[in-house]
């Protein structure tokens, strides 16, 4: 015999089953109504992607790496430079000895203002300019004690002065670090703009129309004090003229790549500090890629003077050099005869 229900009992579960109904009709509403907003978000991100579809990098080259300012770096603001005439000062001018051309001249004129633009550009850097007297006393000071006079007879008897200066400058750099520099570089920007603060050593790869891909083009190189890569490269030119190092073309170009690759096969966290930025050839492709103050380098007759040096994949790309001035020996302001 089923119990009976009061008509109070009844009602009651009525008014309940209504609550739950209107609840749950308030929760659809709500849910339809996030999912209608989110849906015409989407449809407005998607519109605005179509309308203005994001400019990929058109060369190939570095993960981005979020740069972070005001930070101290590893390499310290040191800047060096070399060549036969300390073009920080004008005694060059008035060296009696110099039995210059005209042309000559004038592309001293040219690399001197760059240099001083450089310095300019790096306000917080200390300076040095070394010539080959400056480089003969460092090579004493870093070569073993029974090769001294040895390493500093191979320097002299090098008639080849790229060669030299490339010897030089992983000798400058090797106990204190620093940035090296070209003379001929057009630097664009504070370097310190573009390195990452952990970075403990930076250089460029070589163009890839090059007779040496792969290679190192060191008319830049950043580096911490006594970093082993730099340790290396300055013993490989002591190998090289001492006959243990056939090596054939560009010195410096090869060895700086030598001995990263060396020293990253037996200390692979190197590479974890290291920046290898990438010389490009201009093209007018590039265009929609660069700053709007980005001035070309179409100067000079031959190709060498149309590179650049791409440090980031950005939009517009990080471009903190030109390979080479104009006025420059291989890029003059004008055909020499």
């Amino acid at each position: 015999m089923q119990a009976e229900i009061s008509p109070l009992t009844s009602q009651r579960k009525r008014r309940r089953q209504r609550s739950w109904t209107n609840a749950q009709i308030m929760a659809s509403c709500v849910m339809l109504l996030v999912i209608s907003t989110a849906a015409g978000l989407l449809l407005v991100f998607f519109g605005l992607l179509l309308r203005t579809p994001q400019k990929q990098p058109i060369i190939p080259g570095q993960i981005f790496i979020p740069h972070e300012p005001n930070h101290r770096h590893q390499i310290p603001q040191r800047l060096v430079f070399t060549h036969r005439y300390n073009l920080l000062t004008d005694d060059w001018k008035e060296d009696a000895q110099n039995d210059m051309t005209t042309d000559e001249r004038d592309e001293l004129m040219v690399l001197q203002k760059n240099v001083r633009e450089i310095v300019k550009k790096h306000p917080s850097a200390s300076v040095e300019f070394w010539t080959d007297e400056d480089c003969i006393v460092a090579l004493k000071q870093v070569a073993p004690a029974t090769q001294q006079d040895e390493w500093v007879q191979y320097f002299r008897s090098e008639s080849q002065g790229m060669f030299k200066a490339d010897w030089c400058r992983g000798v400058a750099l090797l106990e204190q670090g620093g940035v090296y520099f070209d003379v001929d570089l057009g630097v664009r920007q504070n370097v310190f703009e573009v390195l990452q603060t952990n970075t403990t050593l930076a250089t460029v790869k070589v163009h890839r129309q090059s007779q040496h891909p792969g290679a190192f083009f060191q008319a830049f190189i950043a580096v911490a004090p006594q970093h082993p890569v730099m340790q290396r490269y300055v013993d490989l030119f002591a190998e090289y003229y001492a006959g243990r190092n056939p090596a054939k073309g560009p010195l410096g170009v090869l060895f700086l790549r030598q001995a990263f690759d060396e020293l990253v096969g037996e200390q692979p966290a190197i590479n974890a500090t290291t920046e290898l930025w990438q010389e490009v050839l201009y093209q007018k492709s590039m265009k929609p890629y660069l700053s709007d103050d980005f001035k070309p380098p179409v100067w000079g007759t031959r190709r060498a003077c149309h590179f650049l040096v791409v440090a980031r994949l950005e939009v517009p790309l990080v471009v903190p050099f030109y390979s080479r001035i104009a006025g420059s020996r291989m890029c003059p302001l004008q055909q020499r005869k």
